[in-house]
């Protein structure tokens, strides 16, 4: 028997997932407020089965998989949280996942299993706009790994669940601290689209903002993109008050960065300013060649101390809790 997926949600992930599942092991259900997108999945197989009321598709279920915005997801849990089965599983998708599990403690029952899943796209998919179905793609998951957390309270098999629906995905499942999934997604997301609005309002609140609009180059628009897919005029899905005191203390460091830049621009000496640009450089490529391959074992190695900030940056920002391990089927 084909174990019931429902898709609560058919932004980028939800309509991969879609495609991705394999039909022979998951009868999927899908749900979205745009209903003609759902039924156009339906029409070319990709769903079995299209729900018009979030609670219909979830009682249903076997496995719940949640594809919201992070300002809708307080709604979608308490429109399902009681309809879920005993024995069910709910997967959260949101970058979240601590806020996820609170929710999950506040709508949902003991007897429903909870995990988090956040996934880090091939690197194809990151140039695309984010959270749109249009984004969406076959192989999005492929040569990926995706972030597996979950609360202590979630019985036992929410966790294997969670696995096992990445690598049926095509990714790899690494198994992290949803604490640190969470802070992850704030310094590489929350704060480059906090960056690109101040850039944008600083520009835009100029007096020569009207030849800079003019002549602006594909520099601006890359760096400022990342607004359009976020700061949904109807959706702004910014988590304030989940991750505040994250974004205040990644903007302190990023602030403090530019500080540094700044002196070494005015510093008489180009040779800092070349050496900073360069390391800058090789980190981006490293980092470009490492996800394009899947594989993020650093070979570098350190020939001095760390400086007092560094130290401060890595207890601060993390990395040292991690764990990865491999899980049986």
């Amino acid at each position: 028997m084909a174990v019931r997926v429902f898709l609560d949600g058919l932004n980028q992930l939800g309509v991969s997932m879609a495609y991705a599942l394999p039909k022979e092991v998951f009868e999927i259900t899908a749900f979205d407020q745009e209903t003609s997108l759902a039924r156009q999945l339906k029409k070319e197989k990709h769903v079995s089965k299209v729900v018009t009321m979030v609670a219909d598709g979830a009682k249903a279920a076997d496995i719940i998989i949640l594809n919201q915005p992070v300002d809708l997801l307080s709604m979608h849990y308490d429109a399902i949280g009681g309809r879920i089965r005993p024995g069910a599983v709910l997967i959260d998708t949101s970058p979240v996942p601590l806020f996820a599990g609170r929710l999950a403690e506040k709508f949902i029952t003991p007897e429903v299993g909870f995990v988090s899943l956040v996934a880090g796209l091939n690197l194809d998919y990151l140039s695309k706009q984010p959270f749109h179905h249009t984004s969406a793609g076959t192989d999005i998951f492929q040569n990926s790994m995706i972030a597996v957390s979950s609360p202590s309270r979630s019985h036992k098999d929410a966790e294997t669940i969670g696995v096992k629906i990445a690598r049926s995905l095509g990714a790899e499942a690494i198994f992290m601290d949803a604490a640190e999934v969470q802070a992850a997604c704030t310094r590489t997301m929350l704060i480059p689209r906090l960056a690109a609005a101040a850039l944008t309002n600083l520009l835009a609140d100029q007096p020569n903002w009207r030849e800079d609009r003019l002549l602006a180059s594909s520099d601006f628009y890359l760096f400022t993109e990342p607004l359009m897919g976020v700061f949904d005029l109807e959706h702004p899905s910014l988590p304030f008050s989940e991750n505040r005191d994250s974004m205040l203390m990644g903007l302190d460091l990023f602030q403090e960065e530019m500080d540094n830049l700044r002196a070494l621009l005015a510093a008489e000496d180009s040779e800092p300013l070349e050496e900073y640009l360069h390391r800058a450089m090789t980190s981006r490529a490293v980092w470009q060649d490492q996800r394009a391959r899947n594989s993020f074992k650093d070979a570098d190695t350190h020939d001095k101390m760390p400086t007092t900030r560094e130290v401060y940056s890595q207890l601060l920002f993390g990395g040292l809790s991690r764990r990865q391990r491999e899980q049986d089927e």
